[in-house]
């Protein structure tokens, strides 16, 4: 003490100014590299092949000279150097000549992946079988992960320039990386590297790859990988991606896919609470590959259904309302899923309502996106079709959560973009079915429903738009509770519409599709919608179709069973009105133009009766008399039984009441 001399205390912190150990090795390093330790390295590693200290001391060298910051200017210049004087080729002569030298394997695996890391580097690396030398020192270290991973780091800088590829694969690489993978399945750099090969091995023009990628076992790689590291944002995406690729160009992986998981991994990895949309995307379109091209009884729906993929969507939907690209998969998906008439269909249409979707499908209502639209529109209609005991409460959800005002919206607000209104029209009579019940109806009259209908029917000239709407006009009128529905389709123009639509196609197809729309609009209409009918020239119409397709006996039996609707429970003016536009004489030719065609011959019969019952019908029971109509339904009356047979016979006696029942006399 009395020296003067001062005892530093002990863990005395060192000097600000003092410089790190970090700092002054890269010193060390740099001034190495100016000195020129690279070019020393190289070429004493030439030299001497076989000596493993110098082989050593020549990849200790080489992997500390060219490791640091990818963007450091001088490291760039170092790594240079080194690949210019021979590095790469030095490194995989040491590596092939010691394989159970572990420092010359971990030492030339780090210094092959940081001189790689410069893409310039790359092509170089591979002529100097560089991707061979690192598949070699994968599988002779692939227990020690500290040598496997830089080897890894590597082949996936290799692999990012598509040139390179084929080349690296053909040096073994798939072998390799799947070894690797599967014997560090915790190693999280190296799981997301591996990921990315094999996503980049099949992505853009690498399609042709895809087959011996999916050989490699990268399938279960991918699953494995992603439910190892769920919890891993980057190694999420990266997997969702691979596995969309090679279900998508792959068709024949899609059922080991299956078998290994994929559709769960991939919906654990949508409803992780960090996923974002790209994920939320990629993980609806690898389950769309997926389910792409279902077998007969849908399976692959199935198990998407039970892995949880309808939550997941409908969640996905609802948290990125704008993104529409996930929206627009997200809706295709659910159609495939949902799809299926037997009682598994229609299970997944019920646990898509009770998941949410339809209220993230209505609220697409305002997306300006028409294909969008259009994918909703489809959605919707395949969740509430069906004729299971489902049906109605589904379709009840559906109007509730407002998907008749989104489909009207989406008619209007699209006129020109006719596959969107053909889907709409479909959905919308999916919803408005008689299984919906009363309230449903009136919903769809105070929708606007009849009004968007009747505007795809004349707006356009497309026939198949026109056959959708009017098939959905008539599922929203069919039925006890259709009544509230068919007057606000009158009020809205429906029978000068059907009118106009019947004059102007005259296609078989067409024909029975509007004659059963008319059909079913007036079928229990008290009496003013006849009325209304006659004033719109219903009659005259049908009439005169009766007449122009007389060789087609389905038409003839749609066109009749309209006029019956129309004359059926009236003793008036409708009825007069028919025999006024020569309804009698058609419908008797009907019947004896084909006096074997069984079910014509009831439709037709059916409206005649319809005109000629009552005290007042006496004349056109005569007119019908003087056809020979009485004649021909004898004929006929052996072909039925029952109680078909009866009334067939109670209208003869309308007729005729002096022809017998003898029927063995005629």
């Amino acid at each position: 003490m009395g020296s003067g001399v001062s005892v530093p205390k002990k863990h005395e912190a060192p000097a600000e100014d003092c410089p790190s150990l970090a700092s002054i090795v890269h010193g060390l390093w740099k001034t190495a590299a100016d000195a020129g330790a690279v070019e020393a390295a190289v070429r004493d590693m030439a030299k001497e092949p076989e000596n493993s200290k110098v082989q050593q001391f020549g990849c200790f060298v080489l992997a500390g000279l060219s490791a640091g910051d990818d963007d450091d200017l001088v490291l760039k210049k170092h790594r240079h150097r080194a690949v210019e004087a021979g590095a790469f080729e030095a490194l995989c002569t040491a590596c092939k000549a010691h394989p159970r030298d572990e420092v010359i394997q971990l030492k030339g695996a780090m210094a092959i992946s940081h001189l790689a890391a410069m893409r310039a580097h790359r092509p170089r690396a591979v002529e100097a079988g560089a991707v061979a030398t690192l598949c070699r020192v994968l599988r002779a270290a692939v227990a020690e992960a500290s040598v496997v991973e830089p080897g890894v780091k590597a082949l996936q800088e290799i692999c990012e320039l598509p040139e390179l590829q084929d080349a690296a694969m053909e040096a073994g690489l798939l072998d390799a990386l799947a070894l690797a993978m599967r014997s560090h399945p915790s190693s999280l750099p190296l799981q997301r590297r591996g990921c990315s090969v094999l996503h980049g091995l099949c992505s853009g023009e690498g399609h042709g790859r895809a087959q011996r990628v999916e050989e490699a076992g990268a399938l279960a790689l991918l699953v494995t990988a992603l439910e190892q590291h769920l919890a891993d944002a980057e190694l999420r995406v990266v997997c969702g991606a691979a596995l969309g690729v090679l279900c998508e160009v792959q068709r024949g992986c899609v059922e080991r896919a299956i078998e290994v998981g994929a559709l769960e991994a991939l919906v654990a990895a949508m409803e992780h609470p960090e996923s974002t949309a790209e994920l939320q995307f990629l993980g609806a379109a690898a389950i769309s590959a997926i389910c792409t091209g279902d077998p007969a009884g849908h399976p692959r729906a199935q198990r998407a259904a039970e892995a949880g993929t309808l939550e997941a969507l409908a969640a996905a939907m609802l948290r990125h309302p704008m993104e529409v690209e996930l929206q627009r998969v997200s809706c295709g998906v659910l159609a495939m899923i949902c799809v299926g008439k037997d009682h598994l269909g229609r299970q997944r249409s019920d646990r898509a309502a009770e998941a949410g979707v339809l209220d993230a499908l209505v609220a697409l209502k305002c997306h300006p996106d028409a294909a969008l639209q259009r994918s909703a529109c489809g959605a919707l209609g395949i969740l509430c079709a069906g004729k299971d005991p489902g049906r109605g409460p589904r379709a009840a959800c559906a109007a509730k959560a407002g998907a008749l005002e989104m489909l009207v919206a989406a008619i209007t607000g699209h006129p020109a973009d006719l596959e969107l209104q053909k889907w709409a029209a479909w959905a919308m009579g999916s919803i408005g079915q008689q299984e919906a019940g009363v309230e449903v109806r009136q919903h769809a009259a105070e929708a606007g429903c009849a009004g968007a209908l009747l505007g795809c029917m004349t707006a356009s000239s497309d026939v198949e738009l026109m056959r959708w709407a009017a098939k959905a006009l008539e599922s929203l009128c069919a039925g006890d509770t259709g009544g509230v529905f068919s007057e606000a389709a009158a009020e809205a123009g429906a029978l000068e519409s059907l009118v106009l639509a019947l004059r102007h196609h005259n296609d078989p197809e067409s024909l029975r599709c509007l004659a059963a729309t008319l059909s079913t609009l007036l079928s229990d209409d008290p009496g003013l919608l006849r009325l209304r009918a006659v004033e719109a020239g219903v009659l005259e119409t049908l009439v005169s179709a009766l007449r122009i397709n007389r060789n087609d006996p389905e038409s003839l039996r749609s066109l009749a069973a309209a006029l019956g609707s129309l004359v059926n429970k009236d003793f008036g003016t409708v009825r007069l009105s028919a025999v006024k536009a020569d309804a009698i004489e058609s419908l008797a030719s009907v019947l004896l133009k084909n006096p074997k065609h069984q079910q014509l011959q009831e439709t037709a019969s059916y409206a005649l009766w319809k005109i000629c019952e009552g005290d007042d019908a006496i004349v056109y029971r005569q007119r019908v008399m003087e056809a020979d109509v009485p004649d021909v339904l004898r004929d006929a009356v052996p072909f039925h039984t029952g109680e078909k047979q009866q009334k067939l016979q109670e209208f003869i006696d309308l007729i005729d009441p002096e022809i017998p029942r003898c029927w063995g006399e005629y």
